[in-house]
């Protein structure tokens, strides 16, 4: 997936930037899911090997 939306409303796209412990990481793959409440959930992971929930 090349672009997708967070529960918070935020769009986060491949080759973007996802802020995560005060560093900005670059997003080499978004993966849509859904969360333990049933909401539209992202799994982001970075250039840098960090897997970040959005």
């Amino acid at each position: 997936m090349d672009v997708g939306k967070s529960t918070n409303g935020r769009v986060y796209e491949v080759g973007g930037v996802v802020v995560f412990a005060g560093k900005e990481l670059r997003i080499k793959t978004i993966i849509p899911g859904i969360n333990e409440q049933q909401q539209s959930e992202l799994l982001i992971i970075t250039e840098e090997g960090y897997v970040v929930f959005r």
